[in-house]
């Protein structure tokens, strides 16, 4: 669903990448999954793709990952 980036979107810099990161940490850590696995990797594009369509609020991304 979410395979393309905008490579026009929002750029990412290294303060946004360690706010990603760390949302995708607590959203692991919460749901006990690990950070290698598949729904790490699928919460991370939804992320990204969301961040780079114009969702740069912290607390947002974060109400718009899937609830435990």
């Amino acid at each position: 669903m979410y395979r393309n980036y905008n490579s026009c979107g929002t750029p990412l810099w290294p303060r946004d990448v360690v706010m990603i990161r760390g949302l995708l940490q607590d959203h692991c850590a919460i749901r006990r999954c690990e950070r290698q696995g598949t729904e790490a990797e699928d919460a991370a594009r939804h992320l990204l793709w969301w961040f780079q369509n114009g969702m740069t609020d912290r607390d947002n991304l974060r109400r718009l990952l899937p609830p435990t």
